[in-house]
């Protein structure tokens, strides 16, 4: 038997929670300590073998969640920093070669 489980955040922690074979919470600080703490419940419910099967719904367009956001360390100051400092350098050596390139007035 597999039983599908939801698993959420609820009040600071994670809640796992089924219907099948019985409908039962658990919750736990982390993911896994919710899915433990409500396979524990079901065991002592359920005389049958079975698997816990987590089910993860994600958004339509999952990468809208972390789109436009970029680590705020010096990691990631150094990194744009560089990436300004090399459009410097290109736009001057643009500049540059413009100039060669257009004849004197």
């Amino acid at each position: 038997m597999e039983i599908p489980v939801i698993v959420e955040p609820h009040e600071g922690g994670w809640r796992a929670r089924c219907r099948h074979p019985v409908d039962v919470s658990a919750t736990g600080g982390t993911r896994y300590e919710a899915t433990q703490a409500l396979e524990a419940i079901l065991r002592a419910a359920v005389s049958d073998p079975f698997t816990l099967l987590p089910l993860e719904v994600t958004p339509d367009k999952p990468w809208i969640a972390s789109a436009g956001a970029i680590p705020d360390d010096d990691t990631t100051d150094a990194w744009l920093d560089a990436i300004a400092e090399y459009r410097r350098q290109r736009d001057a050596d643009d500049q540059a070669a413009n100039s060669a390139l257009q004849p004197p007035v």
